[in-house]
């Protein structure tokens, strides 16, 4: 089984569109579907935006992919495009006021960091491979999150520097 985390339900329809034997479920403060795709079995969990799945929700995947409309930090970066992240940057909220207000006391960042994540080979190369998948556009890098929404492009900017 594969996870697929997006925010919002409007941001994965057309993929839920695509899944055969789809159910719907709600647990841990998050609604999910699961479905087949491609003969996959598929968790869809909507976390809400600046939302964090409890860890029971995503436990056990193999795999777990992160979707949505989420902003790209860097120009060239463009819808449809397969960012596989080598790490995660993450900003809890009191970093966040510090890098959007220098001047402030932002206290100690608790959870924030850079981590590292695992990238199964063989999972990279299905994607690189097969029928149609040619005109992907597989980037790697870091991603960057947030533990709550920003409000503007600027703040976006921000971040990323």
């Amino acid at each position: 089984m594969i996870a697929v985390l997006v925010a919002l339900k409007k941001e994965i329809e057309p993929f839920l569109e695509q899944l055969q034997n789809v159910s719907r479920k709600r647990d841990a403060e998050c609604t999910f579907w699961e479905g087949l795709f491609c003969e996959v079995h598929v968790r869809v969990i909507a976390t809400g935006i600046g939302g964090e799945p409890a860890s029971d929700v995503l436990r056990g995947f193999p795999a777990i992919v992160s979707t949505g409309f989420c902003g790209a930090l860097q120009d060239d970066v463009h819808t449809g495009d397969i960012v596989v992240a080598r790490s995660v940057a993450y900003a809890d909220r009191k970093l966040i006021a510090r890098i959007l207000h220098p001047d402030s006391n932002g206290g100690l960042f608790e959870g924030s960091g850079i981590f590292d994540v695992e990238m199964d080979g063989e999972l990279l190369n299905s994607l690189q491979g097969g029928p149609g998948r040619s005109a992907l556009k597989i980037r790697n890098g870091r991603t960057v999150t947030c533990a709550r929404p920003l409000r503007n492009a600027g703040e976006k900017e921000k971040l990323g520097r």
